[in-house]
């Protein structure tokens, strides 16, 4: 790559850099107050205790701890209890399709190497909906390992580090990662022959721990070969810069954005997201305020504050004030005796409003964060189940469009990555007849194989395949509509008494069954794939006319004996 190419890419870089910049006061309120482990958003991290000397309440911090806890619980209470692959097919075929063994596979292996301590799923989104709740924008990075036994790993990215832009289409397609290495650690990463001349001679003359910036960018590629396999003709650009040598370390590429960035809320025009923490900023300093004075005036209660005669000399000057010293006073004279040399002053006896302010401002607090909808269960009054569906209808109806940005735009995209990482590394199968099924076959192998419906969907440029969330965040969504599902079969049994042949000619009963089970988030493993349900149906034809045969033919045999019985007492009769 040109020099000016590298040029252009780190003056865009700085330019994002400028339109971050307005947010960082922003940013380091809330870093000060809600997320305290990060209150050096907006300088370099040091080592050393955490700058807590003007923070008196943690509520805003325990409600962000509280959010993304619940948030996760409901969108990923584990691989196995969250999602689904099913076929990607049309209607006009929907049940002949080779596709459903092949998801068995898939929702078989998933699953497994999504939920490896060392993959880090669980902890990146924690984290990643942790710096949603508080600065409205969160970013995490799926990471392709050469490694067999993990090969995805899943990471929330820092975003104060984070330049991102959108296309026309208002997804963010372009990502600048600023980083810093040491000298050792970049010769390391990259390679000796790969760094810059001026990093070697550091390398050479031992300053090992001289820190060198680099930019990673993340683009799409402006000019490829889409026919080529390289990573240098992949859809997007992956490039590493050592950004004060304008060096360029390595070039590579991916098939799809490895890096997905969500906004939990966001203004017309506006690239960072905006979040519950800013909304909820005012009350936190005020509540944080109020806890100061509060505890101040605690200290006076206990420590009052003491009115002394100028008068007297005490101790020699000096006061010593601890429990059980014994204080020397020489009276002088005093023009009022009667006042004791030391005098408590006293101070506000009945804080109960400022009480009952914490309380507000705390509550408050919480429900910006929707504790009250995230985390519901009380159960202490009895609830009919008509209340109880209207309760959870409540819920969908606040928390529904949340849980649904963050699976569509975190969880969905990291889930197609997934999957492709997976169907690369040959986890899911071969292709029939292909080289590594033969090389297989060799060994004594009898390997899975990759549907060719999904071949023909990807070479059509869908994915194949679709993705059936089955968390409880799922289900709530779902729960109107499976609900009216439930009532409208209901209905229909109940009507088909009336006209039996109207119903069963009118309603799709197989088609109800399928749309419950996925509308419940009832896993598909409890249904036949449709190609098997027709080959099951064709069985029962088969059989129930077998017996019907046979059937036949028994009555058909009466009836023989009866007309043979029959003929034998006509010639009985004859002969006499």
């Amino acid at each position: 790559m040109a020099a000016l190419n590298i040029k252009g890419l780190l003056q865009r870089h700085d330019s994002l850099k400028r339109l971050r910049q307005p947010w960082y006061p922003l940013y380091q309120a809330i870093s000060q107050f809600v997320l305290l482990r990060k209150q050096y958003f907006t300088s370099e991290q040091t080592d050393g205790p955490f700058l807590l000397n003007n923070v008196y309440d943690s509520t805003a911090l325990h409600a962000v701890h509280m959010f993304a806890c619940s948030i996760l619980g409901q969108i990923w209470p584990s691989p196995f209890e969250s999602f689904e692959f099913v076929p990607q097919i049309a209607a006009d075929e929907a049940a002949y399709s080779d596709a459903f063994e092949m998801m068995t596979t898939v929702n078989e292996v998933m699953p497994i190497n999504l939920s490896l301590p060392e993959a880090g799923v669980m902890m990146g989104m924690l984290e990643a909906i942790m710096d949603l709740a508080a600065y409205g924008t969160a970013a995490t990075l799926t990471i392709q390992t050469n490694d067999i036994r993990c090969p995805i790993k899943f990471k929330a990215m820092d975003a104060k580090t984070l330049g991102f832009s959108e296309n026309e289409e208002g997804n963010v397609d372009s990502v600048y990662i600023e980083k810093k290495f040491t000298i050792a650690k970049l010769v390391q990463r990259y390679g000796y022959q790969a760094v810059s001349e001026r990093s070697r001679k550091l390398y050479d003359t031992a300053k090992l721990e001289d820190e060198v910036k680099v930019l990673h960018v993340i683009e799409p590629r402006r000019e490829r070969n889409p026919l080529l396999l390289g990573t240098l003709d992949m859809p997007y650009a992956s490039l590493h810069i050592e950004m004060d040598q304008q060096h360029l370390l390595q070039e590579s590429g991916f098939n799809e954005m490895p890096v997905n960035v969500v906004r939990f809320w966001r203004n017309v025009g506006e690239l960072p997201g905006r979040s519950p923490a800013m909304d909820a900023l005012p009350d936190i300093r005020a509540l944080n305020k109020l806890v100061e004075m509060f505890e101040k005036m605690g200290e006076m209660a206990l420590d009052p504050p003491k009115m002394i005669s100028t008068e007297d000399v005490l101790g020699a000057g000096k006061i010593p004030w601890y429990p059980g010293v014994n204080i020397p006073v020489h009276r002088t004279n005093r023009t009022n005796g009667d006042i004791a040399p030391i005098t408590p002053i006293h101070v506000v006896q009945n804080p109960g409003w400022a009480i009952q302010r914490i309380t507000d401002l705390r509550d408050n607090i919480m429900t910006y964060f929707m504790h009250d909808k995230l985390s519901d269960l009380n159960n202490r009054s009895r609830q009919t189940l008509g209340e109880a569906h209207i309760r959870n209808e409540m819920r969908m109806f606040m928390t529904g469009p949340i849980l649904s940005r963050i699976l569509v735009e975190m969880v969905s995209p990291f889930l197609d990555r997934a999957f492709n990482i997976l169907l690369e590394a040959g986890n899911f199968g071969v292709i029939r007849n292909s080289k590594q099924d033969f090389l297989y076959q060799a060994n004594g192998i009898q390997p899975k194989y990759i549907s060719e419906d999904f071949i023909r969907y990807r070479g059509g440029g869908l994915k194949g395949y679709r993705i059936n969330f089955i968390s409880p965040a799922a289900r709530l969504m779902k729960l109107e509509e499976s609900q009216g599902v439930e009532a409208f079969t209901d209905y229909a049994i109940k009507v088909s008494g009336l006209d039996p042949s109207a119903v069963q000619s009118t309603i799709n009963f197989e088609e109800a069954l399928r749309a419950k089970q996925r509308l419940s988030g009832a896993s598909q493993k409890i249904v036949y794939s449709p190609a098997e349900t027709e080959r099951r149906k064709q069985a029962q034809a088969a059989q129930a006319a077998e017996m019907q045969d046979m059937q036949s033919a028994v009555a058909g045999g009466a009836a023989f004996k009866d007309v043979a019985k029959g003929v034998k007492d006509i010639g009985g009769a004859a002969a006499s």
